[in-house]
């Protein structure tokens, strides 16, 4: 389960790349503060205190970010393309952590586990 976790945080870094780049190109600055991330996500971050809850929370996390990044897909339609497709790009990976994190919680239900 660590690589899993590792695996997505390797992603997920991935995402903010080409959000940053994508701003870049259109003449903005990105805004790495800390303090700013942190309040402009669309989740909220809750420490669990087993490894179901750990995973339960990221499943959350998960679907709240493919609804926001659907969010963003609609709002952009086709005034811009290029956008539109890396957030499409990054839809598609964040789809596949919400799975990923479904059929861990799935298998650690159903073994009982609670860690």
């Amino acid at each position: 389960m660590a690589a899993e976790f590792l695996e997505h945080a390797e992603e997920e870094q991935e995402h903010a790349d080409i959000a940053a780049t994508r701003i870049t190109q259109l003449g903005g600055e990105p805004n790495f503060d800390p303090k700013g991330l942190a309040s402009r996500s669309h989740a909220e971050y809750v420490e669990g205190k087993s490894l179901l809850d750990m995973v339960r929370e990221d499943l959350i996390a998960e679907r709240i970010a493919v609804q926001s990044y659907n969010d963003i897909i609609r709002y952009l339609g086709d005034d811009d393309p290029t956008t539109r497709i890396a957030m499409e790009h990054i839809l598609g990976k964040e789809e596949e952590h919400a799975d990923d994190m479904k059929k861990l919680l799935e298998t650690l239900s159903t073994n009982g586990r609670d860690l």
